[in-house]
């Protein structure tokens, strides 16, 4: 999939020194956050949280943080109502099944662990509710064993522990468990406590859409539409991002409106994407607004209105959505849709940036290098300016390179500046391209070679062709 080219500047920019230059037509610096053309459109094939593992039962059973998706559905989620907890008469049922775990029963156990995470019956006590999950799981018993994995993989109500959290969910997913089998392949997607293997996860994705999992099918097709070569299959990837939609999926609802806003896979359809958005909102999945936001913004599908989509977007940067957070900053930055305030620009950049979003990163780097916002600090600029540019940001990258060749923030280095600059120049960027071979006049034939070689392993390392800079960074899996 290629960029979006939704450009807010059209006419000539000219790099100048010092930082920033400016586009006469609107005077909007080029050095922001604003990608050149190319707004936070996002593809996420997980919920809001995207470090979260989904549990078999509720999300809070073991401290983690509430995710927008909805739980994946189990016998013990909430209790049935054949189940010694359930019923009128809680507490006595409640003292039965724990009689019943006492004894040694590992459904009993893992039943008392849900009642505890639940509140059923008895005071919520997320460390019992562990306590008698680790017990059923010491038993083989599939659920307990992938809620003690998750526990362990992700540190949430113990601390991390890898390797055991592993062991537990490698053997509820080999007990078939399609739950284990998701979170599994989840953690070999973000390469949390297993090295990062998206071939392994398809493997394990595919296995739980045979039980037609829905969000197994959303990351399995989002595998096939933007993993590795060798698992690029774009009509299979279309096909279960629509299964998963049918079964009304948020995550694959917010997916199928980005794919239909991009028209590269789908055809390109605004008013579809809204409606999927506007679902996705209805359903409790409040990244959805920035979708909603993104249409308004460039008056795809609806006018144009960019009151209208900072209203959006805050909606799901007050959720903690970073990209939103991003959008802000920039929006504050300009002025477009609220007033220009310098200071809330750089308070939206730096909640982005800390979560690690490089759109917020470079927004920072900006903020400190021109001092709007902040005090100017060209050093934590030039930081700011290399953190996004090591994931991807185009802009980022020219900033970087700037940085190097000026030698304002860091030491004057033509051969890496050379390297960012055209790292930025081939996913489009025609001011880095300008700047790169500006900067080639007076370089030596043997920094040059430096220069591209230092290109050429940084794209390895990241993985990364030339097809693949044709992608916004930030519509890759993270």
């Amino acid at each position: 999939m290629t960029q979006i080219d939704t450009p807010r500047c059209t006419c000539s920019q000219v790099p100048v020194s010092p930082l920033p230059s400016v586009c006469a037509c609107d005077g909007r610096s080029r050095f922001s956050s604003r990608r050149d053309g190319v707004r936070t459109q996002r593809l996420y094939k997980r919920t809001a949280s995207h470090s979260i593992v989904i549990l078999l039962c509720l999300t809070a059973a073991v401290g983690v943080g509430q995710t927008s998706r909805p739980v994946l559905s189990a016998d013990a989620d909430p209790l049935p109502p054949n189940s010694p907890v359930a019923g009128t008469d809680e507490f006595a049922q409640f003292t039965v099944l724990e009689q019943k775990a006492d004894a040694g029963d590992s459904e009993a156990q893992y039943q008392l662990g849900v009642a505890y995470a639940t509140g059923q019956g008895v005071k919520v006590d997320h460390g019992e509710a562990l306590k008698w999950w680790k017990r059923a799981a010491d038993q083989g018993h599939a659920k307990a064993q992938n809620q003690v994995g998750v526990a362990y993989a992700l540190g949430r109500g113990i601390s991390q522990a890898c390797t055991e959290g592993i062991q537990f969910l490698r053997a509820a997913a080999e007990q078939d468990l399609a739950a284990a089998q998701f979170n599994l392949a989840r953690l070999y997607e973000q390469g949390t406590c297993v090295e990062r293997n998206e071939l392994e996860a398809a493997g394990l994705l595919r296995k739980a859409v045979e039980h037609g999992l829905a969000a197994a099918e959303n990351d399995l097709g989002m595998l096939y539409l933007q993993g590795p070569d060798s698992l690029r299959d774009s009509n299979a990837g279309v096909r279960l991002i629509e299964m998963a939609v049918q079964k009304r999926d948020t995550a694959a609802e917010y997916n199928l409106a980005w794919l239909s806003v991009m028209g590269k896979v789908v055809p390109q359809d605004y008013a579809r994407a809204l409606q999927y958005f506007q679902t996705a909102v209805a359903q409790g999945y409040p990244d959805a607004y920035h979708g909603i936001g993104y249409l308004y913004d460039t008056g795809k599908g609806v006018p144009k209105n960019h009151k209208e989509a900072a209203e959006n977007y805050l909606k799901a940067a007050e959720n903690g959505f970073a990209p939103s957070q991003s959008e802000l900053g920039l929006m504050y930055l300009s002025g477009d849709g609220v007033p220009q305030d310098y200071d809330k620009s750089a308070e939206w950049f730096r909640k982005a940036a800390e979560q690690g979003d490089p759109h917020g990163e470079n927004g920072m780097g900006h903020a400190y290098f021109l001092g709007k916002g902040v005090k100017r600090d060209v050093r934590q600029a030039a930081e700011w300016f290399r953190k996004a540019a090591e994931l991807g940001d185009p802009i980022a990258q020219a900033n970087l390179g700037h940085v190097l060749e000026s030698g304002q923030g860091a030491s004057v280095d033509y051969t890496e500046a050379y390297k960012w600059y055209r790292l930025s120049g081939e996913q489009g960027n025609a001011d880095a391209n300008r700047a790169m071979n500006e900067l080639a006049k007076i370089m030596t034939p043997k920094q040059l070679k430096e220069g591209l070689n230092q290109m050429k392993m940084w794209l390895q390392q990241h993985r990364r062709t030339k097809a693949d800079l044709t992608l916004n960074s930030t519509e890759r899996l993270h």
